[in-house]
């Protein structure tokens, strides 16, 4: 019987992989790629900034006091879709404002997650910044092979499936393990 461990990003038991990665041996789930066993780093301190855009007002509420409450960010602005979030973050990389993370739901009105990651990259690029920051694709669909090649074009970037158990407390915990995760391998690889 193949192993499974539980995914922070898919919110589930998952069979997993062994993978060769930077001199380690590292436990990834099958579905998203997502790192399951590694020892993680200390985090020292929040992030600067953190955005998230998703069309449910909802969620970014949730979002907006589980990243708060859990001083994981200075500061957290929100948006309600991806073309709102990209004048945002084309003004904060201008301005020479750090952005330590974005959280982006992958299907949302005006523009979608995966289009304005794609733009943001675009924007980095041609800022020349030393760092892509990392991006979280927050999202009610399973990760498949065709999500897993767009995670690809935007790497770095972690897939979060919310549909699974959308019980906001599960939400809050996950979301809070995997945002410093993120933040913690950022910091280490400085």
């Amino acid at each position: 019987m193949s192993q499974t461990l539980y995914c922070l990003c898919c919110g589930e038991d998952v069979p997993v992989n062994t993978v060769y990665r930077e001199g380690k041996h590292e436990i990834t789930c099958l579905y998203c790629g997502f790192t399951l066993e590694e020892e993680q780093p200390e985090r020292e301190k929040s992030a600067a900034c953190i955005l998230t855009a998703d069309d449910s007002s909802l969620i970014r509420n949730l979002m907006y006091q589980i990243l708060t409450e859990k001083n994981l960010a200075d500061e957290v602005l929100s948006f309600e879709n991806g073309m709102t979030f990209l004048a945002e973050f084309s003004r904060r990389i201008s301005a020479k404002q750090e952005v330590s993370l974005v959280i982006l739901d992958l299907e949302m009105p005006v523009m979608d997650g995966l289009k304005a990651a794609l733009t943001l990259r675009t924007l980095e690029s041609n800022m020349n910044l030393a760092r892509k920051v990392p991006i979280i694709f927050f999202s009610g669909k399973k990760c498949d092979e065709a999500l897993k090649n767009q995670l690809a074009q935007c790497s770095p970037a972690t897939y979060f499936n919310k549909g699974g158990n959308s019980d906001p407390v599960d939400i809050s915990v996950r979301i809070d393990r995997l945002v410093n995760f993120i933040l913690s391998r950022r910091g280490a690889r400085a």
